[in-house]
């Protein structure tokens, strides 16, 4: 197989994420270690929320970052599945004006994202700021056909040129791609879905509506 000749596999290889975990992390403040240690810590989940559209309201979702939440630290959830992670603001307008703000700086079409496989086989795609997708298992297996096919309509222009028609990304980097186009409609529409905040903060603004989004 003919390897692509720039960018690209820099940003999606499996192999080079070791080298980056450094950078990831920083990054993305604690962002990995809370997909880590929520999931590897927690007792035997009930059986998943029968929504696969992996969008804000996906109710396990909202259940992991609740988990997650801490004195200092909130999740803004929007309405294709975008996670924004806000830390040391005290009300919910600061909240969201501060996520809304951190999802317009990392969307871009040619985002750089890791892929980091967790427990149960579900999957954490997280960007340069504090911004992640998480994608589960059951529905990658569900939608496993469509991710294995078209995932060269997500390239940019410029990742085409650089690759050969040869070239097959690893299947987790095909789920990064396809959040990284979920990335880019929430910030050309950015609808919060929930905000999720310590007990301290006034009440989480939602919307009740569910999106509707293809995987």
């Amino acid at each position: 197989m003919i390897s692509p000749k720039k960018p690209l596999l820099s940003l999606i290889d499996p192999d080079r994420a070791s080298a980056r975990i450094g950078f990831l992390v920083a990054a993305t403040i604690p962002l990995l270690a809370i997909g880590l240690t929520h999931f590897y810590n927690q007792k035997e989940s009930p059986e998943p929320a029968k929504n696969f559209a992996g969008n804000g309201s996906d109710q396990r979702l909202i259940e992991f970052c609740s988990k997650n939440v801490k004195s200092n630290r909130a999740f803004v959830l929007f309405q294709h599945g975008t996670c924004v992670v806000v830390e040391d603001l005290h009300t919910t307008e600061e909240i969201k004006k501060q996520a809304l703000a951190l999802l317009q700086e990392t969307a871009s079409p040619d985002a750089r994202f890791i892929c980091t496989p967790i427990e149960k086989q579900n999957l954490i795609v997280s960007y340069t700021k504090p911004v992640f997708h998480l994608r589960f298992h059951e529905d990658m297996q569900l939608f496993r056909d469509q991710i294995e096919n078209d995932y060269r309509r997500f390239l940019t222009e410029k990742e085409k040129s650089d690759v050969t028609l040869e070239w097959e990304p690893p299947f987790h980097a095909k789920v990064g791609l396809r959040s990284r186009a979920r990335l880019m409609k929430d910030a050309v529409e950015p609808i919060v879905a929930h905000v999720i905040a310590p007990r301290s903060i006034e009440e989480k603004a939602s919307v009740p509506e569910t999106a509707s989004v293809s995987f």
